[in-house]
């Protein structure tokens, strides 16, 4: 069996995917990560979860590129769904009713799958719900007999126009009232419990299926591909940033081992921090800014604006009295922010281990009972993100 990397998040219970051999689980895909897939010996890739707005999204050119590597690229459910069915005639695999909407053109909108969700250490549970569950939904209380064809357009209209964070069950059905019976809407709501259709977890499951049972090889010929100097940079700086699972494991269980126990050394801890972060900062403002960096925080500002394409950068510029230079000046910054902070994330890591080892012993809990505990460190979350904004 093929080594397997799957982009996971809230679709569906990573354990839906045990039965697959030789078979890793990665958080929802980002810019970057399929270069880092491939780089780390993927040889099959299947996404179903990808960040798009906070963190800028997978590349269409970097999922081409794996394929034209040899790599077999699926898609359902969710991020994966699209870019399946964006990317079908040049080989990705697309599984299940999400990806056929998209790919026949019944559906076009990717606020269709998209929703609000808990971080990872939280289990990545939704917080909002899919426009595509709704529609699904709705389409079973038709045939079911809880709402007629008309008054389940109506709730799918009014779904369809909510913002996309804001589709919550209980919001909807409160708003819906103001458009449908009240008996009915009661109705809905008693039955919504057992009626509710997870479209995006069974296509998960799919796939799941899927990939159990096959593997999954592209066609013979690699799909043709152009690089440039700009994906060239994306790929570079994504295998620069990542980190084997083997080399940060120890480091991770560490660090939740301190943090469990609330330990910290004293003072000249966080001044020795302190000083490596001020040193390494020094030292990379004197090198030239990395392209990757520079794409990553245009990418990243022009998602927070909710700007694509050049005349909606323009317009905003205009709109706020802002010349590009200055946004230029904003971007080298974050350019230079991002750099540091993919430069220092594992030295931070690192060395913070080294230090609560010295002043705490190993982490085997067998030296470091007696301590008084202490919150001196809470504020210490590897791989925080800094935030890009203007201003």
């Amino acid at each position: 069996m093929k080594r397997t990397v799957i982009f996971l998040g809230p679709s569906a219970p990573a354990d839906m995917f045990t039965t697959i051999a030789d078979v890793e689980l990665r958080p929802p895909v980002g810019q970057g990560d399929v270069f880092r897939a491939v780089h780390d010996g993927a040889e099959r890739i299947a996404i179903v979860d990808g960040y798009f707005d906070s963190t800028p999204a997978v590349l269409h050119k970097e999922i081409v590129w794996a394929m034209n590597q040899g790599v077999s690229v699926l898609g359902a459910a969710s991020m994966g769904a699209l870019r399946a069915a964006e990317l079908h005639a040049f080989g990705m695999i697309g599984l299940g009713w999400i990806y056929e909407a998209f790919a026949s053109g019944r559906l076009e909108d990717d606020d269709e799958v998209a929703i609000i969700h808990a971080p990872a250490r939280l289990g990545f549970f939704a917080v909002s719900e899919a426009m595509v569950n709704i529609r699904r939904t709705m389409e079973r209380a038709v045939v079911e007999s809880r709402l007629s064809t008309d008054e389940a357009e109506t709730f799918v209209s009014l779904a369809k126009g909510s913002y996309y964070a804001d589709r919550e069950w209980p919001r909807l059905l409160k708003e819906a009232r103001t458009l449908l019976p009240a008996t009915t809407i009661d109705r809905l709501e008693a039955w919504l419990p057992e009626g509710r259709v997870d479209i995006k977890r069974e296509d998960a499951l799919q796939l799941a299926h899927f990939l159990s049972s096959s593997t999954t090889t592209i066609a013979d010929a690699a799909p043709s591909y152009e690089h440039t100097r700009l994906v060239e940079a994306v790929r570079q700086g994504a295998v620069r940033k990542r980190a084997s699972v083997e080399e940060r494991e120890e480091t991770r269980k560490s660090i939740a081992f301190w943090r469990e126990r609330r330990v910290s050394g004293p003072a000249h801890e966080l001044l020795a921090l302190v000083d490596v972060l001020l040193a390494e900062l020094a030292r990379l403002g004197g090198t030239d800014l990395d392209d990757a960096a520079v794409v990553e925080a245009a990418n990243a500002w022009r998602h927070a604006a909710g700007l694509h394409g050049k005349d909606g950068t323009e317009a905003w510029l205009a709109e706020h009295g802002l010349r590009l230079e200055h946004l230029l000046r904003v971007l080298e910054r974050d350019a230079r922010l991002i750099q540091a902070r993919n430069a220092l994330g594992p030295l931070i890591d690192d060395y913070l281990v080294e230090r609560l080892r010295f002043h705490h012993g190993q982490p085997d809990g067998t030296a470091s009972e007696g301590r008084k505990p202490c919150a001196a460190l809470d504020w210490y979350r590897p791989g925080l993100d800094i935030p890009s904004a203007l201003g």
